[in-house]
């Protein structure tokens, strides 16, 4: 290797002044130069220039024709050039000399074309310690013959870029999904790329100037710290607009300078780091931002149906700045097994004082929806093309406001959740899955209403009690049924009504011994499955034409109408199961609701993550919750118990299009509008108020829809106000408490139309 200079055409060389900048400009009357530092001068040589002639087709003269040379080379683009045909000189003249040397010699064959240019080099003047080993003298070089030269030479050590130094600041690491594992070579190839690049900026970046006398390239073991101050060089090339964000992506402090668990730094560092876990790395990259990461709790076992992991670190961001790439976040990769088990992403940040939560799972399938998505791929880099990506620009993490409102830094937690998959029941596992979470196979259930000081949970199997049915097929008084809604069984979705003495008091009154309870699969089965195999039951059971009156919650309210107003009008009076006295709706989106969409759904896994946290039950709603996620990540077509309830779904228009006596009907819903930490998530858009395009909502539910008042030329459905029971705004009743205790109005209107 030889390391090319200039001079001029008396031997000096044409530096005016290292430290005057405004004089080595571009457009100064003083030419310029390269030199230093002492050690790489060791293999360097110097050409002449400027005023050289070489190549140039764009040049014209005065009457417009081309002249292809000119004598306007310069700098090192001339000198360079010089050496190189030197050296090509040498070869071509002592070629058959130099082919003699074959096998395990060959490399004798580079070193002795340097040591003759270098041998012949002029050194009689006082400005050795810009040139080196001298200036040209390529006709004396080629009166060297080979022989002279072979017993001189030795073979040079393998040249890294930057020797193994700057290995010490990278590291390359690939995310599960980019393209596997990296082979070695590959891997080591872009060490040496991002190595040539650190040199590079070492000559290009002014503040990284005064590193290069302290920096002895070709050493491995001098000790680090007496070179450099690891921090302040990280820190210098982080801030740096001519580095690239793939190199400050894989940028580090070595381990043996800085506390492996903490990564603590000053204004405008940019911090990247790897935590190492069982089920492998964790790499937490900055990207226009400056902080500190932490490590916290990792290896934590997550007890759900299949069982998970997750590993904790904390982050503060101090600062936000412009990055070369236009992000301004924390990207997240794992490289955890995918076979073994999802991974989804648990971002808790403080509003206020109030803790916010939210969710990213990744994926580029189209199931994943965006509100979830880790980060858009067009902008992540090609080892890393699907990761956790939280922005900073984002509404709820808004940067520079954030950090002016929370006294200079910003602070969140992040989770990383590992969530093993279930190998034995892989065909079968999404079913398994939903079921988990509280969906339900097909089953009648019964109640004893005279049950004393009971929980509400007392259910028992219709088939497990004998003769039940005749008993209540004989009842004078009507049958109460109760029908659950999404992702509920009777079992939950009845608890605090029927274990209030109140209300069980007047139902007795009322109702026969017995209630009839109905769980199905609310998620994999659409309303009219649910409704169809419903009636089936019952005929099997062998109720025939019982009285009944039915409350239905939510999605519950839609498979009751479809009974009552699609199945059974096509069936002879005396052969139905069930003839309807009342019907109760509570949260039904009886025309539909935004919030049954994936994108929407999502938003709302946040919300209720948010919710239960700060009532301070998150641990056991995280399993069914992650169960969710793991839902969305492994199936890619739409739920259909999601699908019925979306506005204009198929089943919403067949039942608003039917002409049907509905004056038995009572329609039960409410405007929620949330009081304290919520309705500010509201109001700043923190989560999206625009769900529901402004309309009123029960938060599932639009109110204007649950009563049918919502326009709509196709729908056929008016109800009586009397049959309209709205809760008001002060009540603060949502889609989860019509039927609670403290709803007393609610239950007592309920209880009178029933």
């Amino acid at each position: 290797m030889i390391a090319a200079v200039g001079a001029a055409f008396d031997e000096k060389p044409y530096l005016f002044d290292a430290h005057k900048s405004g004089t080595r400009s571009t457009d100064s009357e003083y030419m310029q130069m390269n030199f230093g530092p002492d050690e790489a001068l060791k293999t360097t040589l110097a050409a002449y220039t400027p005023n050289v002639i070489w190549f140039n087709c764009d040049e014209r003269d005065q009457t417009g024709r081309r002249v292809y040379f000119s004598k306007r080379g310069g700098g090192t683009s001339s000198a360079t050039p010089q050496i190189a045909a030197a050296a090509a000189l040498y070869i071509h003249k002592h070629r058959a000399e130099l082919e003699r040397l074959a096998g395990n010699e060959k490399w004798k064959i580079v070193e002795m074309v340097q040591t003759a240019l270098f041998d012949s080099a002029s050194r009689s003047n006082a400005f050795l310690k810009y040139y080196g080993n001298g200036v040209l003298r390529a006709k004396d070089a080629l009166e060297i013959p080979p022989q002279n030269l072979i017993t001189k030479v030795k073979r040079a050590k393998p040249a890294e870029g930057g020797g193994g130094f700057f290995k010490r600041f990278l590291g390359v690491f690939v995310s599960r999904n980019a393209f596997g594992p990296l082979s070695d070579g590959v891997e080591t190839k872009i060490q040496e790329m991002m190595n040539s690049e650190i040199l590079q900026l070492l000559y290009r970046e002014i503040n990284l100037h005064k590193y290069l006398d302290e920096l002895n390239l070709d050493s491995e073991q001098a000790p680090f710290d007496s070179i450099v101050n690891a921090e302040e060089f990280v820190k210098d090339i982080q801030k740096s607009v001519k580095a690239s964000d793939f190199l400050k992506k894989r940028l580090r402090v070595p381990s043996d300078v800085s506390d492996p668990n903490i990564t603590d730094v000053t204004s405008k560092d940019f911090t990247n780091k790897k935590i190492e876990t069982r089920n492998g790395t964790i790499q937490v990259t900055m990207e226009g931002v400056a902080g500190k990461v932490r490590e916290g709790a990792k290896n934590q076992k997550l007890e759900d149906w299949e069982g998970g992991v997750f590993h904790e670190f904390e982050v503060e961001i101090n600062e936000i700045f412009q990055s070369r790439g236009g992000r301004n976040g924390l990207a997240i990769d794992e490289n955890f097994d995918p076979n073994e088990m999802d991974v989804a992403l648990l971002v808790q940040q403080e509003v206020d004082g109030q803790p916010l939560l939210r969710w990213q799972i990744k994926g580029e399938h189209a199931n994943v929806p965006s509100v979830l998505r880790g980060g858009p791929s067009e902008t992540v880099d090609v080892l890393q093309r699907d990761q956790f990506f939280i922005d900073f620009n984002t509404p709820g993490l808004r940067g520079g406001s954030d950090l002016r409102r929370n006294g200079g830094i910003l602070k969140f937690v992040v989770k990383v959740f590992g969530l093993f998959k279930n190998k034995k029941k892989k065909d079968n596992e999404f079913n398994e899955l939903v079921a988990h979470l509280g969906d339900s196979k097909y089953e009648l259930l019964v109640y004893d209403l005279e049950h004393e000081n009971a929980s509400g949970q007392e259910w028992q199997p219709i088939a497990s009690i004998p003769d039940i049915v005749k008993e209540i097929n004989a009842d004078e008084k009507p049958l109460l049924v109760l029908i659950p809604g999404l992702l509920s069984k009777v079992e939950k979705g009845f608890d605090e009504f029927l274990s209030n003495p109140d209300v069980t008091k007047e139902l007795r009154t009322k109702f026969g011994r017995y209630a009839l309870g109905y769980n199905m699969p609310t998620l994999l089965r659409r309303v009219e499955e649910n409704a169809l195999q419903f009636n089936k039951l019952l005929g099997d059971a062998g109720f025939k034409a019982k009285p009944c009156s039915v409350i239905g919650r939510s999605s519950g309210g839609l498979v009751a109408r479809y009974l009552f107003e699609v199945v059974l009008p096509g069936v002879a009076p005396k052969s139905v199961p069930l003839a309807l006295n009342k019907l109760v709706v509570t949260g039904t989106a009886n025309q539909g609701t935004l919030l049954a969409s994936q994108e929407n759904w999502a938003n709302y896994v946040n919300i209720v993550s948010t919710v239960a946290n700060l009532a301070g039950v998150l641990v056991p709603v995280i399993p069914k919750i992650t169960g969710i996620l793991k839902a969305i990540i492994n199936t890619a077509i739409k739920l259909p118990g999601f699908s019925d309830l979306e506005e204009d779904s198929e089943v919403i228009l067949k039942l608003n299009q039917i002409s049907t006596d509905r004056s038995r009907y009572l329609v039960v819903t409410s405007n929620f509008e949330p009081n304290g930490l919520l309705k500010k998530l509201f109001n700043e858009r923190i989560i999206d108020r625009l769900i529901f395009k402004g309309e009123d909502n029960d938060t599932l539910a639009p109110v204007l829809g649950a009563i049918f008042k919502k326009p709509n030329p196709r729908y056929n459905v008016v109800l009586d106000i009397s049959q309209c029971c709205i809760a008001s705004e002060g009540d603060q009743i949502n889609h989860f408490s019509y039927l609670k205790p403290e709803s007393k109005e609610i239950l007592k209107t309920v209880i009178n139309w029933i």
